[in-house]
């Protein structure tokens, strides 16, 4: 297991690679200069870039498309990042050298106290040649990806950590574009899998009880609003009780007992909200005659994934989540209790 997640681990970096790559290189070929960066060091593309012998740099440097020459007796204070090109050391690096499809070579004489990332490419040591930190081959590390509404607290390649400090970058910047460019994949992987998650999840419950999620699925269509309007009572009753049981330590059990109830009842109801999205659809694709399995995992996916969509997906997941609840709740009641259900609405 773990020999295949390293490997999923390497595949995501390699993909990651070329997205952070091309963005960056297409960028190189419509303007060869080199700048300043904004919050200090360089930023240089489409020429090498030089530290001659003798010579001292303060600031992170990040060279696309060209080679970064750092020459013997010469010393980089801050992180070296190379994107399509080749890292020579020769002298001392102060902080990590990340180099992206490209060689590090390391001569005799080099000393790199943080660490060697590499993706894509070798890394040819000296004898004699130091480095003080770890030589990570296409591996990324915890780091720190921008957060656009506060600080760097997530995830972050550790081949973009020269790019510059660990502050709020500039808007409309080379680093923000990247970093925002990053946040984004990694959010959308992570709601893919959340959504195929939750869509496995909802294909268990209908498969274990297929009659019990058609009955929620037939209280969603009858009464709409009525399940609405429970499930929002039932969420905002039931939050202030379990919060309280919580609290009181004693009776935690039963709290954390109400609040598995509570999730247990949301993903039936949600398992039923998303057969019926998903028979309607395959419905509308002329699929009528499919098993409830697929309507059910294509519905279910469909409506969690739109419910991670940025500040709307909160309001739809509210609302279908407070209908899924009091479905499952109504449904319930009057099946072992042998009432009828809630009048349409």
């Amino acid at each position: 297991m773990g020999a295949i997640r390293h490997t999923f681990r390497r595949r995501l970096v390699l993909l990651v690679s070329v997205v952070v790559w091309l963005a960056l290189t297409g960028r190189a070929l419509a303007a060869p200069s080199a700048r300043p960066a904004t919050q200090g060091g360089v930023i240089q593309v489409g020429q090498d870039w030089v530290l001659a012998a003798g010579s001292r740099e303060e600031g992170d440097v990040l060279v696309i498309s060209a080679d970064a020459i750092v020459e013997a007796d010469a010393t980089l204070k801050g992180s070296l990042t190379v994107i399509s090109g080749d890292a020579v050391i020769g002298g001392i690096v102060n902080g990590d050298v990340n180099v992206i499809s490209g060689d590090v070579i390391l001569k005799n004489t080099s000393r790199v106290t943080g660490d060697v990332n590499i993706v894509s490419g070798e890394v040819n040591q000296a004898p004699g040649a130091q480095v003080e930190g770890d030589i990570v081959r296409g591996d990324v590390r915890l780091g720190t990806l921008v957060n656009l509404g506060g600080t760097w607290n997530t995830w972050f390649p550790a081949f973009v950590q020269g790019i510059g400090p660990w502050t709020q970058p500039e808007p409309w910047t080379l680093t923000w574009f990247v970093a925002s460019l990053l946040q984004l994949i990694v959010s959308l992987l992570r709601s893919l899998v959340i959504a195929i998650g939750v869509a496995a999840i909802g294909v268990v419950i209908v498969l274990l009880w297929p009659d019990g999620i058609q009955s929620i699925a037939q209280t969603v269509e009858r009464a709409f609003l009525p399940s609405l309007g429970i499930g929002v009572l039932t969420w905002f009753a039931g939050g202030i009780i379990i919060a309280l049981l919580i609290v009181t330590i004693c009776f935690a059990i039963l709290g954390l007992a109400g609040l598995a109830a509570l999730v247990g009842l949301s993903l039936l109801g949600w398992t039923a909200l998303g057969k019926l999205v998903g028979e309607r659809l395959w419905q509308a694709l002329g699929f009528s005659g499919a098993s409830s399995v697929w309507p059910t995992a294509t519905g279910t996916f469909l409506i969690t994934l739109l419910s991670r969509i940025p500040c709307v997906g909160v309001i739809f997941g509210a609302v279908l989540g407070s209908v899924a609840l009091g479905a499952a709740i109504v449904t319930l009641y009057t099946r072992y209790n042998g009432r009828r259900a809630l009048p349409a609405g």
